[in-house]
């Protein structure tokens, strides 16, 4: 069986047992409603670079027909959904570039509950598409070619609850890349991980974690990592909490002519509940780490975030600073010092009209590479929806994305603008 099926056939399962097959009693099923949907949209595009290059830009408008099936799965706190959509996507100028993109989505169970003291917290996403540049959290590497790629994410985690705040999990994530561009690497991680939350006092409580991974890779060498998490929590007052967070992180390259090395971080940090529409938290420290190479082994680590949702507007301000390490995608870079900031807004215009624009940058500093690579990454967006009916929805949006490097091959900037209409269906939950 192909991989495409195989993930299919799994994801499928997942949601029937979840569906029909969670023990209990009959009162606990008759919590469960189950809600079909279907949508179909047709979107036009204008994008200015499509094989993001810093020379030679070809651009093209890009048309897409997308139908996508949804199942949900409804508690009183949950609502878990198993979403696919498929793309037919045509070129205008390059017909030879046209294919179709697959989406297959399994994600909102959190908290569903098996028995009276364990749930279950499941996610699932498996991707076919051959747009360079990927939707994932400050995913920066692209490619440079519109071959296809196939990208699955898995993570579930079984938790027993022994208190209100306090339980023992443990749980399974895997990654899985693979591309038909031979230039691209192929990459796996199997992750399994445990770990606990315990308060001692309403006051003073504790959670650790650790996994262990295992990443293999076509051409580049195979590594383990062990992460250990600790944190201690101090409720302050109702609305304030302070912790002490420290992380060892250790990496083992199979290859002996490439350098092992640990990162260990400590940081303080504060978060309070301002209102009931106003929150934030602020955390700072230092990493340090062994790799021999470096003159400066660490740096400041910290993040902030503030959050805030008023009557028609909302806003969102989100800042890190520390370590991180690219693998998993178009390039495998490793260790970065980075630092990144993301502030994203929405405001209903009117009952109909509303509008939202996200900004954020991310500077990477790598260390792992033969010769020294800084990266900056740009990306903005902006657009408006329409509700014409209640079942008809429509959106303009402009994004730009910008890459700058001390390597001048891999900058680009590219500029593109959508617009799209999409009809919308949902059936009336009915219980299991």
């Amino acid at each position: 069986m192909n991989p495409r099926a195989r993930a299919g056939r799994l994801l499928l399962s997942w949601f029937v047992f979840l569906s029909l097959g969670i023990p209990g009693k009959e009162a606990r099923a008759e919590q469960f409603r189950l809600q079909w949907g279907a949508s179909l949209s047709l979107s036009e595009q204008y994008d200015d670079n499509i094989n993001l290059v810093s020379e030679d830009k070809k651009d093209d408008w890009i048309t897409y027909l997308t139908p996508a099936f949804r199942l949900s799965l409804l508690t009183e706190a949950t609502e878990a959904y198993l979403e696919y959509s498929l793309s037919f996507i045509g070129y205008a100028q390059n017909d030879n570039l046209s294919t179709m993109r697959q989406n297959l989505t399994l994600s909102g169970f959190k908290g569903i509950e098996i028995t009276e003291h364990t749930t279950l917290d499941l996610d699932e996403a498996f991707l076919i598409s051959e747009d360079p540049l990927e939707t994932g959290n400050y995913d920066t590497s692209v490619r440079t070619s519109r071959d296809r790629y196939y990208r699955n994410t898995f993570l579930g985690r079984l938790n027993y609850l022994f208190g209100p705040d306090e339980a023992v999990y443990a749980g399974f994530g895997h990654i899985w890349l693979n591309n038909d561009d031979p230039s691209v690497e192929d990459s796996q991680e199997f992750r399994p991980l445990a770990g606990f939350n315990y308060w001692f006092t309403n006051r003073y409580g504790f959670n650790a974690e650790y996994s262990f991974a295992r990443a293999t890779f076509d051409r580049s060498s195979d590594y383990d990592e062990h992460l250990a998490t600790a944190r201690f929590l101090v409720r302050i007052n109702p609305i304030t909490e302070a912790n002490l967070t420290y992380v060892y992180d250790q990496l083992d390259y199979d290859d002996p002519l490439r350098d092992n090395y640990g990162v260990n971080q400590l940081t303080l940090g504060l978060s309070r509940e301002f209102s009931d529409n106003m929150s934030g938290s602020i955390s700072g420290g230092y990493f340090a780490t062994d790799l021999s190479h470096l003159n400066d082994k660490g740096n400041f680590a910290g993040s902030l975030s503030f959050n805030w949702t008023g009557q028609r507007a909302t806003f969102n301000l989100d800042g890190a600073t520390g370590y991180r390490r690219q693998f998993f995608q178009a390039e495998n870079l490793g260790l970065s010092f980075y630092g990144r900031v993301l502030a994203t807004f929405s405001y209903q215009l009117r009952e109909r009209l509303s509008a939202g624009a996200t900004g954020s940058y991310l500077y990477d500093d790598f260390k792992e590479g033969n010769s020294p690579r800084e990266d900056s990454n740009w990306w903005v967006t902006a657009g408006l929806n329409y509700t014409f009916l209640p079942w008809l929805n429509g959106a303009l949006q402009y994004a730009y994305r910008k890459r700058g490097s001390t390597d001048d091959t891999y900058d680009f900037t590219d500029n593109r603008l959508t617009v799209s209409v999409t009809a919308i269906y949902a059936g009336k939950p009915r219980p299991l």
